[in-house]
């Protein structure tokens, strides 16, 4: 399989290869069905991605890079994703001065980098995520968020990146 696509923002909307998409969806959980945890098989990826396009969601976030399954299925079938580096909560960065402590800077960047070698040709990403709900106002958390940014746009400059905020000050 073989496909060229454009991504942007224009005017505040999404445009996919020229065309503006509203991207309807839901966030999906790997782990959320108790019987399976996160040993999930491969029917049940399927049927939640199906269950997905049935209620017409073409868009889905996911917190942490997702197994290549749900990848396989996404790809083929249109379904847009926002896979996200595990940095979550504002304690990650408490106590901390106006910088990240270095080895979670470090830690960030090395996931956000094996993040983009691994999934970077997947169609159905269309966002990295670089954080979630972090407390962006906070100067490491902020530092954090920024440095993750700019590496993610020298390793893929034109894929759109974004951080999921858990406040609007």
């Amino acid at each position: 399989m073989f496909g060229v696509r454009k991504l942007e923002v224009k005017d505040g909307e999404f445009h996919l290869n020229g065309e503006h998409v509203r991207l309807m969806g839901v966030e999906r959980m790997a782990g959320s069905n108790p019987e399976l945890g996160m040993a999930e098989p491969e029917e049940w990826i399927n049927h939640d991605h199906a269950n997905m396009q049935h209620l017409n969601c073409i868009f889905t976030r996911v917190h942490w890079p997702q197994d290549k399954r749900v990848y396989e299925y996404c790809d083929p079938h249109g379904i847009l994703m926002q896979t996200e580096v595990p940095a979550w909560g504002y304690d990650t960065f408490a106590g901390m001065g106006a910088a990240p402590d270095a080895d979670i800077m470090q830690n960030g960047l090395e996931q956000l980098q094996e993040m983009i070698a691994r999934d970077r040709n997947h169609p159905s990403i269309v966002v990295w995520g670089l954080c979630n709900e972090i407390y962006g106002q906070n100067p490491p958390a902020y530092q954090f968020a920024k440095r993750l940014l700019e590496e993610a746009k020298r390793l893929d400059p034109n894929r759109l990146c974004s951080y999921a905020s858990n406040s609007l000050s």
